[in-house]
C-alpha cells in the first residue's frame, strides 16, 4: 500500500514514464506534435468552409431584397420601386460580405483575417507610419 492507503498497481505501460508523459523514441517523435500535424488540416477546413459560405451569401441577400422589396410594394401600392431598391441593396450586401469573407479565406486582399495597420501607424506605435 502506498502512503495513501490505497494499493498500488505495478503494472505500467510500456514506455510510458512515471511521471505520465509520453517518452520520446529513438526517432525524436512526440506524441505531443499530433497537434502541429492536424492544425494545417483545420486552417484548410477553415478555409473551404469561409469560401463554400461565401458561394451562397450572394444569392440568399439578393432573394431577401426581392421578398422584402415585393412585401413593402404591396403593403404600399408602389408597384417596382421597393423591388428595385431591395435587389440592389441585397447585391451591394452580399458582395461585400463575400469579399470579407473570401479576403478571410486568403482567396482575395491577401488578407488573413487581421486587419491591417493604417498608413499613419497607430497610437501604438506613436502615429509612425508603417
Amino acid at each position: 500500500m502506498g502512503p495513501s492507503g490505497r494499493r498500488r498497481s505495478r503494472a505500467r505501460a510500456v514506455g510510458v514514464p512515471r511521471n505520465g508523459r509520453e517518452a520520446t523514441g529513438a526517432g525524436g517523435f512526440s506524441g505531443g506534435d499530433r497537434g502541429a500535424r492536424e492544425r494545417p488540416l483545420l486552417d484548410q477546413a477553415r478555409r473551404w468552409g469561409l469560401i463554400s459560405t461565401a458561394g451562397l451569401v450572394l444569392p440568399i441577400t439578393i432573394v431577401l431584397g426581392y421578398l422584402g422589396g415585393s412585401y413593402l410594394d404591396r403593403r404600399f401600392g408602389t408597384d417596382p420601386v421597393f423591388l428595385l431598391v431591395g435587389v440592389l441593396v441585397g447585391a451591394v450586401g452580399g458582395f461585400l460580405e463575400m469579399f470579407n469573407l473570401l479576403r478571410r479565406a486568403g482567396v482575395v486582399g491577401g488578407g488573413d483575417g487581421r486587419r491591417r495597420s493604417s498608413r499613419h501607424g497607430s497610437a501604438a506605435d506613436g502615429g509612425r507610419e508603417t
